[in-house]
């Protein structure tokens, strides 16, 4: 009875989003330790000195989840984009905020992959952890070449996160394929070529 409590327990969904979570956790404070001395560099000097990323990205099951399609958002113009209508296309979803500095210096990089993918097949997606009236404020004192986004729907728990930046890549069919921890440089050779074959 004992070893079916233990199998059942180490077998749920909740178990594993619970694994999951504290993997991100682990990752998000040793990439804390590992950055640039931001007091010393400008943007620019930190954007050239971050990593690549970690292909093929942080790895999971098809069952280990997906987006779900009435997921949905919202942008600073007050445009609603859910997942269902994102379906079709590879996505990177990036979760960030406004006081993360290095999600602040990841931004114009995650722009540029969205400008070598195209957005025929992909999209690039900036959901902010933050309420909708704090993202509309950084918009108006940042640039940013792609829209921000706040939550408009409850956000499914295995996109909570527990560090940032962290970015999702989702298959056409909403499942999730990997995950990135820190920020990172996107306009990356590797990296593309791995998208773009998630694509269909």
């Amino acid at each position: 009875m004992m070893e079916d409590n233990q199998s059942r327990f180490w077998n749920s969904p909740l178990t594993s989003i619970a694994v999951f979570l504290v993997t991100i956790l682990v990752l998000g404070l040793v990439y804390v330790f590992q950055l640039p001395d931001t007091d010393s560099a400008g943007s620019d000097d930190v954007l050239s000195g971050l990593p690549e990323p970690d292909l093929p990205f942080i790895q999971f099951p098809d069952s280990m989840g997906w987006a779900p399609p009435d997921w949905s958002m919202v942008d600073v113009s007050s445009d609603t984009l859910t997942f269902g209508a994102l379906r079709g296309k590879v996505v990177v979803l990036n979760i960030w905020a406004s006081w993360c500095f290095p999600c602040v210096v990841e931004m114009p990089a995650l722009a540029e992959l969205q400008e070598r993918l195209g957005d025929d097949r992909f999209a690039v997606v900036l959901l902010g952890e933050e309420e909708p009236q704090a993202i509309e404020r950084f918009s108006k004192r940042e640039v940013v070449a792609l829209p921000l986004y706040a939550d408009a729907s409850a956000r499914p728990p295995l996109f909570q996160v527990p560090s940032l930046p962290v970015t999702f890549v989702i298959d056409p069919d909403g499942v999730l394929r990997g995950v990135q921890v820190g920020a990172v440089n996107w306009n990356h050779d590797p990296t593309i070529s791995y998208l773009q074959s998630l694509a269909r």
